[in-house]
């Protein structure tokens, strides 16, 4: 009922179900980190071996499929500068982890939407819609509610904040999305 509700039906299952594989992972890989650091492992070690694991798996998985390892020479640099970025965000946000909580620099990671948004907003002259600014004062705010003044984690009062965010949001991007495709349904654009 709640997957009708959200407009979840429409979506591939397959995505979804992917999705939900990846969420124990973006939960798990703080927890897995700090504690590979507590045991005298460094943040270096702890992204090279992940990303080696993580080039084993790709590699089967081409084999797998039958896909070919090379690629367009144009797109060469593109891949690298991409991998490049990767790899110091990861190598920072593990670093990170030495001097602050590991659910308190996540949370700040992943506020890189917002400034993404934004900073693509002015590169490209694009004019956001008022409920996108609106989600990015929501989250904005609720990040500032989360972290407490050692650094260290959140009250009630954070977690309050964190839980209405989300439900708002929700509420906000479904009757964006439906105002959306209702603008680009076949009968409205036929008058």
């Amino acid at each position: 009922r709640l997957y009708r509700r959200f407009g979840l039906h429409r979506l591939p299952k397959t995505g979804v179900f992917f999705v939900i594989l990846l969420v124990p992972e973006f939960g798990a890989f703080p927890i897995m980190a700090s504690l590979y650091m507590q045991f005298g492992g460094s943040s270096a070690s702890f992204n090279f071996y992940g990303f080696l694991l993580t080039c084993v798996i790709l590699a089967g998985i081409i084999i797998v499929q039958k896909k070919s390892f090379l690629m367009p020479k144009r797109l060469f640099l593109f891949v690298l500068l991409c991998g490049f970025f990767n790899g110091i965000t990861r190598l920072l946000l593990t670093e990170s982890y030495k001097y602050l909580n590991a659910g308190v620099a996540t949370t700040l990671h992943f506020l890189y939407p917002i400034i993404a948004a934004v900073a693509g907003s002015y590169i490209f002259k694009e004019r956001m819609p008022a409920y996108k600014w609106m989600i990015f004062l929501i989250a904005c705010l609720s990040v500032a509610f989360f972290i407490t003044a050692d650094g260290n984690g959140a009250g009630v009062k954070g977690k309050v904040i964190e839980a209405m965010k989300y439900g708002i949001i929700d509420h906000i991007m479904i009757n964006a999305k439906k105002k959306n495709t209702e603008k680009k349904s076949p009968e409205n654009t036929k008058k």
